[in-house]
């Protein structure tokens, strides 16, 4: 249940970008307190540091697709 959730919570930033995608790039800008929340949180979640890894590069892919939608 945990890893789902955490999976969940790391594709989020697409629906931010595509919720805001009128602002342009203004809206990554933004993100970057938002990732390093994230990033603690998925830090603090994972028992091994295989697992921040992997929570980490969903993260990473996640907000790179969000950003090319959003740059769209």
């Amino acid at each position: 249940m945990r890893k789902t959730i955490l999976s969940i919570f790391n594709i989020l930033p697409i629906l931010v970008f595509i919720g805001f995608y009128r602002r342009g790039g203004l809206v990554a800008v933004f993100m970057v307190p938002v990732w390093l929340i994230m990033v603690s949180v998925n830090t603090a979640c994972s028992k091994t540091v295989k697992e921040v890894l992997k929570y980490n590069i969903l993260l990473t892919v996640a907000s790179e697709i969000g950003i090319l939608i959003d740059g769209y």
